[in-house]
């Protein structure tokens, strides 16, 4: 039975991340330009040593959205959704006792790689896989 337990833990659930107790559900889309935007704001440099709330993203990505209180749950909602991924895959850490997240090593290579590669045009990524 053991297992049985263990081989359906890591085939069907997935990642499992002990951090929420629950298991996360979405993907990440890296050129997608909702989390291309996340990406860019999360690697700003007023974020190094603080850390970055919810709320610091949410007024950097959706400065409009932020007058109206209904606006403002439908946003910090959209947010703590991206987020809740971004742990998961190591590109974020809490920072203990806060509500801020800080960008982890890992994260900061993955970061960068994925921005870096959205500057290069095309023809030169041919150029470079050729």
């Amino acid at each position: 039975m053991d297992g049985f337990i263990q081989k359906y833990d890591k085939d069907v659930i997935g990642i499992f991340n002990g951090w929420y107790r629950l298991m996360i559900r979405g993907t990440l889309r890296p050129w997608y330009s909702e989390d291309l935007s996340l990406f860019r704001e999360i690697n700003r440099g007023e974020h190094f040593l603080g850390g970055f709330r919810n709320r610091d993203i949410a007024a950097l990505l959706y400065p409009q959205s932020l007058l109206y209180p209904r606006d403002r749950r439908r946003v910090s909602a959209r947010i703590s959704r991206r987020l809740r991924l971004l742990p998961a895959h190591h590109i974020i850490k809490k920072i203990p006792h806060t509500h801020r997240y800080q960008l982890a090593a890992k994260g900061r290579q993955i970061v960068t790689a994925i921005l870096q590669s959205q500057e290069l045009i095309l023809a030169r990524l041919t150029e470079i896989a050729a």
